[in-house]
């Protein structure tokens, strides 16, 4: 606004000027010249309202959009929640709520860990990580656990085949029943059903979902729902306690 007033302001003045040179061309003296100037210099608050006017297009392109909202995160209790999004943004943003809330968590993901920490800011957060690559080394990113920088504990990144179920549920279950208020995000559950059928891949979540309700705790699944049919679908709701 201030930018668009002192145009105007600029504006009256150049006209005002313009004015004076006309009047002193013509030969008036400066008592003639300030008598005719009275009612015919250029009002500077119409110039600036009309200035502000014919800028009105330039400042709708100078706007600043809008900051996008951030994904709505609910609150969730005790049960198996399953989040229907293309991307596990806020199932994601709904995990790391509930760590900062003081929860102990296992995030399982078929995404990179090191993309997942990074996005996420979940260091000192044990994952897995959904591959059928071998790690024929130590994987490069490290969850540090601790209070102070003297001492860390350090937690190398796991890896799961994805066939492998049993053993996935043996570190779910294992994990739920060592840690209390616990929750656990698994991410993956697309990749899972085209490295198995469908059928294991359901009774690996009723599985799960016995041991949630066992101990306590929350999970999380976030899926892409055009991965499954009607009736897939529909089976894997009855499972759950809520779809968001």
């Amino acid at each position: 606004m201030l930018e668009y007033y002192k145009r105007g302001y600029a504006k009256g003045l150049e006209d005002a000027y313009k004015e004076v040179l006309k009047l002193v061309s013509k030969g008036h003296t400066p008592r003639e010249i300030k008598l005719m100037l009275g009612g015919r210099v250029p009002n500077i608050d119409q110039i600036v309202a009309a200035q502000r006017f014919s800028m009105e297009d330039v400042r709708i392109e100078e706007a600043q959009p809008e900051a996008p909202s951030a994904p709505e995160v609910p609150s969730l209790g005790i049960g198996t929640y399953i989040f229907q999004e293309d991307r596990p943004d806020r199932a994601l943003l709904a995990f790391k709520e509930m760590l900062d809330q003081g929860r102990s968590g296992l995030c399982i993901v078929r995404s990179h860990p090191n993309k997942v920490r990074q996005n996420f800011g979940l260091d000192g957060v044990r994952l897995i990580w959904l591959t059928k690559s071998e790690a024929s080394a130590p994987m490069p990113a490290m969850a540090t656990l601790g209070m102070g920088d003297e001492e860390k504990a350090e937690i190398p990144d796991e890896r799961a085949s994805p066939t492998d179920l049993s053993g996935l549920t043996s570190r779910i279950k294992t994990f739920l029943k060592g840690s209390e208020s616990s929750v656990v995000l698994f991410e993956g559950l697309e990749y899972l059903i085209t490295q198995n059928d469908f059928s294991r891949v359901l009774k690996f979540i009723q599985f799960i979902n016995d041991s949630v309700a066992e101990t306590g705790t929350t999970l999380m699944i976030p899926f892409n729902r055009s991965t499954l049919d009607e009736k897939q679908y529909n089976l894997l709701k009855q499972e759950v306690d809520q779809v968001y």
